[in-house]
């Protein structure tokens, strides 16, 4: 199994009956099951090959790398959370250039994409970190707003969640996913036509282009969006919904997964075109 553009890779650690190290906007947790459903996974990948143009491409490279690269990247972890304000050493962390080490890279990135405001995208750019800002609730248990309540602080539990990864079976990479071209079952969740914040673009054109390659090297792709792709994907299903209401005005986004071979049900979510 692949993932293109992975993310938190929270379909493929869903396959593997595990959890995504840190949460991440747009990373598909709550439809992990549904998608793998689709994409007829019924059994635990026996290898998996994560890729993504950004940082997580190379935090993933690292966590994979050996089970001691993993055990240094979580010894980094406890000592970055060893300090007297979280939030305050988080902020002065992501005014610090991207180290250049993997280890030391790593960890500071899964700490500051943990306490991302709203689980935005952490970036990078000329050297220096792009960050969404502080999530105070993550940070500190504090009431994200009056209608929802406060969670426990994110970041002490982090490296017991990076330490309880099994990645035997996993291989990550950081790369333009349109330079991988394997006959696979690939998952592929690209940046949504319109939406930005994600550090890279790879316009709807590149996204057909690169799945009817893939296609023709004999894979099966399955891919997220926020509306059915059409060609050439042959069939589209929806997987759920999520949005906010305030007051009479609700929003919602619709969660769309498309793929090149027939599945073997309809959606469990809604309706098929």
């Amino acid at each position: 199994m692949t993932e293109l553009c992975c993310g938190s890779a929270a379909v493929s650690m869903a396959a593997l009956g595990q959890k995504p190290p840190a949460p991440y906007m747009g990373g598909k947790a709550r439809f992990a099951r549904a998608i793998l459903h689709h994409m007829e996974v019924t059994s635990k990948p026996r290898k998996v090959l994560l890729v993504d143009a950004g940082p997580w491409g190379d935090v993933w490279h690292t966590l994979s790398r050996s089970t001691r690269s993993q055990l240094d990247v979580v010894e980094r972890l406890k000592d970055l959370i060893a300090v007297e304000d979280i939030g305050d050493a988080a902020k002065a962390l992501a005014r610090e250039s991207v180290p250049e080490c993997r280890v030391e890279h790593a960890a500071r990135f899964l700490l500051l994409q943990q306490l991302s405001w709203r689980s935005k995208a952490v970036w990078e750019h000329d050297g220096s970190w792009v960050w969404a800002g502080l999530s105070e609730t993550h940070a500190y248990g504090l009431a994200g707003t009056p209608r929802f309540g406060g969670v426990a602080p994110q970041a002490p539990g982090m490296p017991q969640r990076v330490a309880a990864l099994q990645l035997d079976a996993v291989a990550g990479y950081r790369c333009d996913v349109r330079d991988l071209v394997v006959p696979d079952d690939i998952y592929m969740d690209p940046p949504y036509l319109g939406t930005e914040g994600y550090g890279s673009e790879l316009p709807r054109a590149d996204v057909l282009a690169h799945v009817s390659r893939l296609v023709d090297a004999g894979a099966r792709v399955t891919v997220s969006e926020a509306e059915a792709l059409g060609a050439p994907c042959v069939r589209s299903a929806i997987v759920g919904q999520k949005g906010k209401s305030s007051g009479l005005n609700t929003t919602h986004r619709t969660e769309w997964v498309s793929m090149t071979f027939p599945a073997a049900q309809v959606s469990l979510f809604g309706s098929t075109p």
